[in-house]
């Protein structure tokens, strides 16, 4: 193990200067470490390493909202009355007013003036400069304002809401009604961001209220900007005294031509990779993200009906240049992992699909599609991200493709030379095939997806599965802590790896934002819950089962150990960039901050 001593620590935790252009626009001349992403309240260099490999952190111009609201999260019973309520509003709402890909990097550029304000004292605590803390703040006010404004406004254009707002006005606050409880949650909702903020851990009155305040509160964090988002996260969401997260892994996606008509996002994808890059940067490292890739869009390229760049070319390059570290997929949003092929064409006869996609072979295109990015994920080494939750998708039925047997036929899958090339293949079961672990029924989606985590050279020996979004762990984690540990004790066969070597912590924030639990908890609860569990020798073999969950696996998952593939691109990503060595690789390397 290398020593790091306090002088050298102080020298990787600082920035350096530098200049340097990723796609012909300027990105910054120094990375951005303080309180910057040094400061002691948010990082502990002695604490064992820990990733959450499921974070978003979009806003309104990178997401198709309108149509996601209702035709995704109005589906989920918790939220389906209170979306199908805010509807009205929902149609009035002027997304636009969210920062764009440009407005973010101007801010970006003043961050990274302000950054060289920040300094270290003797005792390894960066010191944020009054300029930076100040810009944080007064773009969070200011994104929080234009978008109240705009729910505010929306409101009072909606004719449906006159009678709900009449009687808030005449009786205060009312539940009534969905729409009373909409109306009343839009008209408190602060001037302050501070005060919404505190705001949010306040208990809910009426059982109404958790949809509507969540999905307000989703809307509310569409308006904001990503790197605010990214300090949110680290200030209050991902401290904790024996875990802070080391390097957090944003997820980006893509619904346009699932969901929302092909009608491209206010922030092309190509912008928001951009963006995520100069956050890459001005982190020091200890944010990446993962590219979006969807295959109706390229199915879309490939008929002509996409003009744009190739999704397949556009991934390659967020993965070669611009510090990604892989690849994200959405399966529910209506295509198997593979074996579209074998689905009749009438199955994606649905009316929000755009009619230039539905064409005979629909399927086998998607499949080609699909295979054209496996093959290429498997020559480079690169790791794949997917949702597995039976979740979030348009409809049931597409949202049933996100099962294990689909899966199963990636490993599987032979080539002309009856090769499987894809048995290799790192892989991330998001949501670990299901989120709600404690409802009480069996957890057969999660057991057919330990089955496909093989030891050895059989196929599937890189497949992983994440925590995200497992929300009773905030409401029950006992009850959480006991599931888990029935999947941690289950091993169907020899050829089977342990779930130990394979589970992973993952948050899922910033969807985490719409429940009415104390979403901020996340963490905590999570170091609890494994804590204890890493006390049970049947399933923590030799004490690692925390280290592991928290860390290891997935730094094992994505290829982050020095000489494999993922971390060659980030360590030349990071040279070209003059970005110090993170936290986390020194951690991952062994080495440790010196007390002296």
């Amino acid at each position: 193990m290398t020593i790091l001593s306090k002088r050298d620590f102080l020298q990787y935790a600082g920035a350096t200067a530098a200049t340097i252009s990723v796609g012909g626009c300027a990105l910054f001349r120094r990375p951005l470490d303080g309180r910057c992403f040094g400061g002691p309240d948010i990082t502990n260099p002695r604490a064992h390493l820990a990733i959450d490999v499921h974070v978003h952190v979009f806003n309104a111009t990178d997401l198709p909202v309108a149509a996601y609201l209702e035709r995704v999260l109005g589906r989920d019973p918790k939220f389906k009355r209170a979306v199908q309520a805010l509807s009205p509003i929902i149609e009035r709402i002027g997304w636009w007013v969210a920062p764009s890909a440009g407005d973010e990097l101007r801010r970006l550029n003043l961050a990274e003036s302000t950054i060289r304000a920040c300094r270290a004292d003797e005792s390894v605590r960066q010191i944020p400069s009054d300029k930076l803390t100040a810009q944080i703040a007064n773009d969070r006010q200011e994104a929080y304002r234009k978008g109240r404004q705009e729910v505010v406004n929306a409101l009072y254009a909606a004719p449906e809401y006159g009678d709900a707002i009449r009687r808030y006005r005449q009786r205060g606050k009312s539940n009534s009604s969905e729409r009373d409880a909409v109306a009343s949650v839009i008209l408190q909702l602060p001037e302050s961001v501070e005060e919404y903020r505190s705001s949010l851990k306040r208990p809910l009155i009426s059982r109404r209220e958790i949809g509507v305040r969540g999905a307000i509160t989703f809307i509310m964090q569409c308006f904001q900007y990503r790197y605010v988002n990214v300090f949110d996260y680290l200030d209050g969401f991902a401290r904790n005294a024996d875990r802070s997260i080391d390097l957090m892994v944003c997820h980006m996606v893509d619904f346009d031509w699932p969901i929302a008509d092909g009608r491209a996002t206010l922030t092309p994808l190509k912008a928001q990779q951009d963006v995520m890059a100069r956050i890459s940067i001005l982190a020091g490292g200890r944010v990446h993200c993962y590219a979006a890739y969807d295959p109706f869009r390229q199915v879309a390229h490939d008929l002509g009906l996409y003009q744009g760049e190739s999704p397949l070319d556009l991934v390659r390059d967020a993965v070669e240049r611009r510090g990604c570290i892989g690849v994200k997929l959405y399966p529910p949003m209506g295509f198997a992992p593979l074996g579209n092929g074998s689905i009749k064409p009438q199955f994606w006869e649905r009316r929000w699909l755009p009619a230039g996609l539905k064409v005979a072979d629909l399927g086998t295109r998607l499949d080609k599609s699909l295979i054209e990015l496996y093959r290429w994920c498997v020559a480079e080494d690169v790791p794949i991200m997917a949702h597995t939750s039976v979740s979030l998708g348009p409809t049931d039925e597409f949202e049933w493709l996100a099962t294990a047997q689909y899966w199963e036929n990636v490993f599987n899958w032979q080539n002309t030379s009856d090769q499987k090339e894809f048995e290799g293949l790192r892989v991330n079961f998001g949501h670990f095939g299901d989120t709600d672990v404690v409802d009480g029924g069996p957890l057969e989606r999660a057991e057919a997806y330990m089955k496909l985590m093989k030891e050895g050279d059989r196929p599937g020996h890189n497949a992983f599965a994440d925590s995200a979004f497992f929300a009773e762990a905030l409401s029950d984690p006992m009850a959480v802590r006991r599931r888990l540990k029935a999947l941690l004790s289950t091993r169907a066969s020899g050829e089977n790896a342990p779930l130990a070597d394979r589970l992973m912590y993952g948050s899922d924030w910033e969807m985490l934002t719409y429940l009415e639990d104390p979403y901020f908890e996340y963490l905590n609860k999570f170091v609890e819950i494994f804590d204890d569990l890493n006390s049970n020798s049947d399933i923590s073999k030799g004490g690692r089962l925390a280290d592991n969950f928290f860390g290891e696996n997935a730094a094992r998952y994505m290829g982050l150990r020095r000489g494999e593939p993922a971390r060659r691109r980030l360590d030349k990503f990071y040279s070209n960039n003059r970005v110090s060595t993170p936290l986390w690789i020194h951690k991952l390397d062994g080495v440790v901050v010196a007390s002296q």
